[in-house]
């Protein structure tokens, strides 16, 4: 289960797995992660992205967001595909 409380940068930490924690541990078996790594990114290559390629990835995740609500009914993979949206947002931000 997702804790909603995370800042996009912890949900992060926890994706790549830091820490050991069986949640972190859950995280690098999630959806999340595994689409992420059949793009060839893990979640910390999200900030060396192009905005071409940022957009691309958002669209993915927002496509798979949209899956979780409405085919799936998956909050916990609806939530963790906006915690990956945040991320991408924020380095746009930043372009």
């Amino acid at each position: 289960m997702v804790n909603e409380n995370l800042t996009p940068e912890e949900f992060a930490r926890q994706l790549e797995g830091a820490g050991g924690s069986g949640l972190a541990q859950l995280y690098t078996t999630s959806p999340v992660a595994k689409i992420l790594d059949s793009l060839g990114l893990k979640v910390y290559d999200l900030s060396s992205l192009d905005q071409t390629d940022s957009l691309i990835v958002g669209r993915i995740f927002e496509a798979v967001q949209e899956y979780a609500m409405y085919h799936d009914k998956n909050p916990s993979l609806e939530k963790q595909c906006e915690h990956i949206l945040d991320l991408v947002r924020q380095h746009l931000q930043h372009l």
